[in-house]
């Protein structure tokens, strides 16, 4: 598919190693920067998919939820030594402060296995207020 013009030396057969396709400066920019969006929303969506499995799966019901919870936190709080696709270099290049991000994580994750234990703790005490309850009126 062409282009636009392509340049050819007089005289000689059709080479396909010969043609240009000439491109004017805005479209190579234009294109240059629908790049760079797409790659900007690939690596958003790579960190809010981290996010997402850290925090949908912090109290996993079964093998696999263990398993992407551990391998969101091993991405997010592990150390990758730079690595193109790390999540500093992910948050480097999204302009984001990983240790503001990791802060953030680590104090919802404290909060809500807080709160996964309140629950416990709440019926733990009815039941054994209840069980104390009825020995209590036993001896009556």
């Amino acid at each position: 598919m062409k282009h636009g013009p392509t340049l050819r030396p007089r005289g000689r057969e059709h080479d396909p190693l010969s043609e240009v396709d000439v491109i004017l400066p805005r479209q190579f920019l234009h294109k240059r920067n629908e790049g760079a969006a797409a790659e900007r929303h690939l690596l958003i969506a790579l960190l809010d998919d981290a996010i997402h499995c850290f925090k949908k799966n912090l109290i996993p019901q079964n093998r696999h939820q263990h398993r992407l919870f551990e391998e969101a936190e091993e991405w997010i709080f592990g150390d990758a030594g730079g690595r193109p696709f790390s999540f500093e270099s992910v948050c480097r290049i999204l302009d984001l402060d990983p240790e503001y991000i990791r802060n953030g994580l680590r104090r919802w994750h404290d909060e809500e296995l807080a709160k996964q234990r309140q629950p416990h703790t709440a019926v733990r005490r009815s039941a054994s207020a209840r069980s104390l309850r009825k020995s209590s009126s036993r001896r009556k």
